[in-house]
């Protein structure tokens, strides 16, 4: 089987037992707390509001899961599979997507942070594609929060929906990863998607399964610099709130570490808010309200100590389990079953074609990239770069990059590589291959495979240059039309195409007499998104390519 590549392109607060219950509002948008991004720090815009809901959620799972519904779920699968609906967001322009392997690398990632609770993230489906400005450039923003809300325009229901996004917004409105309760969705800057930063997927899931901060309550106060050196109060109010403060001590009358800030006893007392630090060896400067020092554990996940995080406590796992539960029975899960389960390796590919340092010439319309399948492999990520004097060039990224599922080979078009032969005397490239399954995206590249061109004459583009010139002027294009001015020697039939940057034939204008001397074709964009793009004079005799850059 073969595949010819389309790119396209009101809430309580939890109080003692023996004091009254006080409602109180929170204000969701007046009150937010900023997010911080300075050399990768991560602060997470989840809003207070949804993390009182998140409280309540997970004392309410708390309260009424029992025991024996905790060991009849366990004891029915050995792992849990989630699915993830992935959806990577652009602005309007095309422009923001989230590299491809970026993504399956974070499940990987992901999947190796929740391992130990035996529970694994699967991709739904397949990863979405967006163009939507409202939610590139500000996900916080109402109709943002609509339209990822809403399973008419792009939520996946029962599902875990997660945005990839740049979320950059105005400079005062950056934000930072987030969960909506409301909306139940999780949002993820691009830029933390590093494997450097991946406990930053593990944080934002953390809250989707009802996990607060250990800091919950302190949000938005900086009590290293309004209580430095001092005993923290027994309370403090904030944002229509009055919150009670954590007690570092687990015995005795001032114990309230099962409903003070996160609930959970088995993380330690934490006032730490502001944003996120590199020290795995914190020293609070406040005291809490005992005089007892605090003591954080640096490593947890839902924890502002950056690098350091990298698990949750056994409380905090029970109440991921509890959340598990509960919605797997209303209404449910889509599917908990993953097609595929295999954990495959770039090591069973063999048997490439063309062979690692073959010389062809192109001839026809594509040229094969072959392989042999890998058991369990249901897609593969393939790349293509070109090689310079100095090796493979990968600043950039790759020059062409693509999914294909359930087949083990690829079309490259000529017409493409033609372009990069003439217009750009690239002539030698390097290509590799990543096999996959929705379940396992923790397979490494194959080493590159290396080809070169020999000079195109089976398309004929060398006789056709001896007689036909071509440009397109103006380029870059700023509004709707340009010109493609062919000059030529001889009367020729041609046609004017254009090609996305990927390959993909997108218009076309009918084969028509390109007469002696100057001719000039204008071709309407209106349609056309920002972007770069190709375009081609197709005749009998062989093909001109011009790169074209769109800019509005």
């Amino acid at each position: 089987m073969k595949y010819i590549i389309h790119y396209f392109f009101d809430s309580k607060i939890e109080m003692p037992p023996t004091m009254k219950k006080i409602k109180f509002l929170i204000f969701s948008f007046s009150m937010l707390f900023m997010a911080l991004f300075s050399n990768g720090q991560h602060q997470c815009g989840t809003t207070l509001e949804d993390q009182a809901l998140m409280k309540e959620a997970m004392m309410y799972n708390r309260k009424h899961i029992t025991a024996s519904q905790i060991a009849a779920y366990k004891n029915s699968r050995a792992t849990t599979y989630i699915p993830l609906s992935i959806h990577n967001v652009a602005d309007l322009s095309g422009n923001g997507h989230a590299p491809k392997k970026d993504i399956y690398q974070m499940v990987c990632d992901l999947n190796g942070h929740y391992a130990n609770q035996d529970v694994q993230f699967f991709i739904h489906d397949t990863i979405h594609y967006i163009l939507d400005d409202h939610i590139h450039n500000d996900p916080k923003n109402a109709s943002a929060n609509i339209k990822m809300s809403s399973t008419a325009i792009y939520k996946i229901a029962q599902t875990v929906n997660m945005y990839i996004t740049s979320g950059v917004g105005v400079a005062i409105n950056k934000r930072a990863s987030f969960y909506s309760r409301t909306g139940d969705y999780v949002v993820i800057r691009k830029d933390m998607m590093s494997p450097n930063a991946s406990f930053v997927e593990a944080h934002e899931l953390g809250h989707f399964f009802t996990l607060n901060h250990p800091f919950y309550g302190w949000e938005g106060v900086d009590a290293q610099s309004v209580y430095p050196g001092q005993n923290a109060p027994t309370s403090h109010y904030y944002s229509g709130a009055t919150r009670y403060v954590e007690y570092v001590t687990r015995t005795g009358p001032n114990k309230n570490c099962s409903y003070a800030a996160d609930g959970f006893c088995d993380t330690p007392a934490d006032y730490y808010s502001v944003k996120t630090t590199s020290s795995c060896n914190f020293t609070p400067l406040t005291y809490d309200p005992s005089g007892a020092t605090l003591n954080p554990d640096e490593a947890n996940f839902m924890g502002y100590y950056s690098s350091c995080r990298d698990s949750f406590s056994m409380e905090q796992r029970g109440a991921i389990l509890n959340d598990i539960i509960s919605r797997g029975s209303n209404p449910g899960w889509v599917t908990q079953s993953p097609a595929s389960t295999i954990q495959v390796s770039e090591v069973g590919i063999t048997n490439i074609t063309p062979s690692n340092g073959a010389i062809f010439q192109l001839s026809g319309n594509t040229t094969k990239l072959d392989w042999s399948p890998v058991a369990g492999a249901t897609m593969y990520l393939v790349e293509l770069y070109p090689v310079t004097s100095s090796g493979v060039f990968t600043i950039g990224g790759p020059m062409y990059s693509t999914i294909i599922r359930n087949v083990d080979e690829i079309d490259l078009p000529n017409n493409y590589l033609t372009d990069l032969f003439y217009n750009y005397q690239w002539t030698k490239f390097a290509w590799k291959v990543r096999p996959m399954n929705n379940y396992w995206t923790c397979s490494d590249f194959t080493p590159y495979y290396h080809f070169e061109l020999g000079t195109p004459t089976g398309t004929q583009d060398l006789e056709v240059r001896r007689v036909m010139s071509m440009d397109v002027n103006p380029n870059p294009v700023l509004g709707n039309n340009t010109t493609v001015v062919v000059q030529s020697t001889e009367e020729i039939e041609g046609a004017i195409q254009l090609y996305s940057i990927q390959g993909q034939l997108l218009a076309e204008q009918p084969s028509q007499l390109l007469a002696v001397g100057e001719n000039r074709i204008e071709i309407n964009l209106t349609n056309v998104n920002a972007g770069t793009y190709m375009v081609v004079v197709q005749t009998e005799r062989g093909a001109l390519h011009k790169k074209l850059i769109i800019q509005r």
